[in-house]
C-alpha cells in the first residue's frame, strides 16, 4: 500500500483574537442598548463592562499574533502571502526574529517595516497614536494598580488621551459616587468598538504599506 504524503501547516490565532474582540464588542453594545433605560444599577453592568475589558485585551493579542505570524511567514519564505517581499528582505527577517524578545509589539511592526525597506509609521499621528493607546489602556487593566478615588494621579493621565476616543459606559455613565471614568465608566461598547477599529485600522495600514493582504 502506498504511502501518501501529508502536508504540513502552522497554526495562525490573529483572526481568532480579532473575532473574539468583534464578538466581545457586539454583546457589549446590545446589553448597553438593551438596558440604558433602566435605573442604575443595571442588572447586566457587570457583564458589559467585562465584555469591554476581554475586547480590549483580545484587540492587543490580535496585533501581537499578527504581527509574530508575519515574521514566521518571512522565515518560512512564503512567497505567497508575502509576495512583495524579496529573498534578501526575507533573510533580514529571519535574523531579526532571533532578537524580536528585545521589541514591544509595536516595534516589531517599525523593525518589519524598515527591514522591507519601507518608511516606519510616524509614532505622533494615526494609526500609530491609537495603537499605543491602545496598549496602553490594555497594559493599565492587565497590570492594575489600584489607587484613591480622590487621587487619581496616572489614571486621570490615561483618561485625558483616551476619553476624546470614545463615550464611557451608558449604564455605569448613569451611576454616582465613586465610580470612576478608569476602570469602571471607560469599559463600555465605546471602548470596545474602539479598541476593535484601532487594532484593525493599524494592522490594515501596515499590510498596506507592504502591499500585501490583511486577515483582518
Amino acid at each position: 500500500m502506498n504511502s501518501v504524503g501529508k502536508g504540513r501547516v502552522k497554526s495562525s490565532l490573529s483572526k481568532l483574537h480579532i473575532d473574539a474582540c468583534a464578538f466581545f464588542a457586539g454583546f457589549c453594545q446590545q446589553i448597553e442598548t438593551e438596558e440604558s433605560h433602566l435605573a442604575w444599577p443595571q442588572p447586566r453592568w457587570r457583564l458589559s463592562a467585562s465584555y469591554a475589558l476581554s475586547s480590549v485585551i483580545q484587540a492587543c493579542s490580535a496585533l501581537e499574533a499578527s504581527i509574530n505570524e508575519f515574521y514566521q511567514k518571512a522565515i518560512d519564505r512564503d512567497k505567497k502571502n508575502l509576495p512583495t517581499l524579496s529573498n534578501e528582505q526575507f533573510l533580514i527577517l529571519d535574523k531579526l526574529w532571533h532578537e524580536e524578545k528585545k521589541y514591544s509589539t509595536l516595534k516589531k511592526y517599525q523593525v518589519a517595516l524598515t527591514a522591507a525597506g519601507k518608511e516606519p509609521m510616524d509614532k505622533k499621528a494615526e494609526p500609530f497614536q491609537s495603537a499605543k493607546l491602545l496598549i496602553d489602556l490594555r497594559n493599565a487593566l492587565i497590570h492594575f494598580k489600584p489607587e484613591w478615588d480622590n487621587e487619581t494621579g496616572p489614571h486621570d493621565k490615561l483618561e485625558s488621551k483616551l476619553k476624546k476616543h470614545f463615550n464611557p459606559n451608558q449604564l455605569i455613565e448613569m451611576a454616582e459616587g465613586t465610580m470612576t471614568w478608569f476602570p469602571y465608566r471607560c469599559l463600555g461598547a465605546g471602548c470596545a468598538e474602539w479598541s476593535l477599529a484601532t487594532a484593525k485600522e493599524f494592522n490594515d495600514n501596515f499590510c498596506a504599506i507592504l502591499g500585501i493582504k490583511t486577515k483582518f
